[in-house]
């Protein structure tokens, strides 16, 4: 056998090419699954519709904003009133405009409303909407009846259609 010398320069070079590449494709694998995993189901059908795919704790759930600032919409029929965290709140610049009592599945509290705010989802931006400041409440949001109510809904075989209502 004949003695080896070092190894070629392009030798080196396409060994640590092959392994960053290996590396890298885990990263945007595990990048993609965990943006797969984090996005909630929606498909915009048209400019004025939407489709939500039922989650796996039975609830709906949807991406946008209250005045810019992104949150994490949780569609709640039982609720009268957009309600955030005092959290939420904060990082969307609300301000309490009202002192107010809520009935909840826990009973009375107290908190507050923010008035004539602005919230998106989807393609869809709805104006002067009242906004319940909840003390207490997990960091999310939830979509209530004073949004929800302006549009069409309607849900079958764990999909939600919100469809913006025809004006007469």
């Amino acid at each position: 056998m004949a003695p080896q010398g070092p190894p070629e320069l392009h030798q080196v070079f396409g060994s640590a090419f092959l392994r960053i590449s290996i590396v890298l494709a885990l990263i945007l694998t595990g990048y993609l699954f965990y943006r797969h995993a984090t996005q909630p189901d929606m498909e915009v059908i048209r400019a004025n519709e939407i489709r939500l795919q039922r989650h796996n704790d039975g609830h709906y759930r949807i991406s946008g904003s209250i005045n810019g600032s992104p949150v994490q919409f949780m569609l709640d029929t039982g609720a009268s009133m957009v309600s955030v965290s005092e959290e939420v709140a904060r990082q969307a610049g609300l301000k309490c405009d009202a002192p107010a009592s809520f009935t909840t599945a826990n009973g009375k509290i107290s908190g507050c409303v923010a008035q004539r705010e602005e919230i998106a989802f989807g393609e869809f931006r709805l104006f002067d909407v009242d906004i319940a400041i909840m003390p207490n409440m997990d960091d999310l949001a939830l979509l209530g009846m004073n949004a929800l109510g302006r549009f069409d809904l309607q849900q079958s075989d764990g999909t939600l259609i919100i469809r913006a209502k025809r004006v007469k």
